[in-house]
């Protein structure tokens, strides 16, 4: 029995592992392909405003219309890194909440294992609390003797 369940908790654990490493893999590919999207975000967007910025100047058009430009990209720049933070940040909690999960599991299996192996080989020495029992009394001249 004792080796079964030894068994048991410790596949458990090898898969618990095996999640949590591929959990990683993922996370961890997640921020990067973000990073990655955003650099190219911001410099194709940094690419056109200068673009328009030299034909505007070229043209001859208004300063207001660089002004607008130039606060669209500021905008952009500034939604775009907080898409990245929030969602780095999503994921660095989302890894630290599984590892806390696996951790605990590991745990109570771990426990769990432990006090059923200690209360059967209580069991089987004959230690432990006696529940329920009396010790046998002999009966002699009509007084108990233990």
């Amino acid at each position: 029995m004792v080796a079964a369940l030894t068994v048991v908790v410790v596949t458990a654990a090898a898969a618990v592992v095996a999640v949590g490493v591929a959990t990683v893999k993922v996370i961890v590919v997640v921020i990067v392909v973000v990073i990655v999207v955003v650099v190219v975000v911001v410099v194709v967007v940094v690419v056109v405003v200068v673009v328009i910025v030299v034909v505007l100047e070229v043209v001859g058009v208004v300063e207001v219309v660089v002004v607008v430009v130039e606060v669209v990209v500021v905008v952009v720049v500034v939604v775009v890194v907080v898409v990245v933070v929030v969602v780095v940040v999503v994921n660095l909690v989302a890894l630290l909440f599984f590892f806390c999960c696996c951790c605990c599991c590991l745990c109570c299996c771990w426990f769990y294992c432990c006090y059923f192996c200690c209360r059967r080989t209580r069991r089987r020495i004959g230690g432990g609390r006696k529940r329920g029992r009396r010790t046998r009394q002999k009966k002699r001249n009509g007084m108990f003797v233990k």
